[in-house]
């Protein structure tokens, strides 16, 4: 075996190795990728979320300022009815 063949089945050897590394690295890295995009949909799905509840609280501040207006009214009306 001369040195030239050696060398080709070192070289071979090595490149078999770094191609299945970079195989594995692949399939981690699209692994990960899919984990990241499965987080952000549901870090979208929260904000979303979030969004709807603060549109329902901003909805609902209006009557319950008129409600509580009213109950304030009332308690005023009855004191003094009370004091009379």
């Amino acid at each position: 075996m001369t040195a030239e063949q050696v060398l080709v089945i070192f070289l071979s050897t090595f490149l078999a190795l770094f191609l299945l590394l970079a195989v594995i690295t692949l399939v981690l890295l699209i692994k990960l990728i899919n984990k990241l995009r499965a987080i952000a949909d549901s870090a979208q799905n929260v904000t979303e979320n979030i969004g709807a509840a603060a549109e329902a609280f901003r909805n609902a501040a209006g009557p319950i300022a008129y409600g509580k207006g009213f109950v304030n009214i009332m308690n005023a009306l009855r004191r003094g009815k009370r004091g009379k």
